[in-house]
């Protein structure tokens, strides 16, 4: 057993990310299109190869990418609670209304993931969203 992770290093015009397993990051372009940065660690079937545990990680990962990004409007990363519960074009449409909305305390982010997600997850949840240099994130296991 273990845990997948993603972390994303946001600079000036730079996005770097590491991470073990299925946890995901994203990029919101100056034109807001959206673009997954990490690729998933995952066999055929579906099976996480990549993880975090106690002793370290295990399997595959992690992996490590730098975007170099003239500009960029948001990062985003979260679980599969997330992306598997919505389609890319849905979760970038959401993303996209959370910028133009300016949303910046953390609970109100929180609260909009949570209605976004209105139609069930089947899975636990984490989603962090950094704007411009500010940053949210949704408790874990929403």
């Amino acid at each position: 057993g273990g845990s997948t992770v993603a972390v994303a290093i946001v600079e000036r015009q730079r996005v770097s990310a590491i991470w073990a397993g299925d946890t995901r990051v994203y990029v919101l372009d100056r034109a807001l299109r959206l673009r997954q940065v990490t690729c998933d660690h995952v066999n055929t079937v579906g099976h996480i190869t990549a993880c975090v545990t106690e002793s370290g990680v295990c399997g595959d990962g992690p992996s490590a990418v730098c975007e170099d990004r003239e500009e960029y409007s948001a990062v985003f990363g979260c679980t599969d609670g997330v992306y598997k519960s919505c389609t890319e074009e849905e979760l970038g449409a959401f993303l996209r209304w959370c910028v133009r909305m300016r949303i910046r305390e953390s609970s109100e982010f929180s609260a909009k993931v949570a209605s976004f997600l209105r139609n069930g997850t089947g899975d636990n949840y984490a989603a962090g969203l950094i704007v411009r240099g500010d940053a949210f994130v949704t408790p874990r296991g929403m």
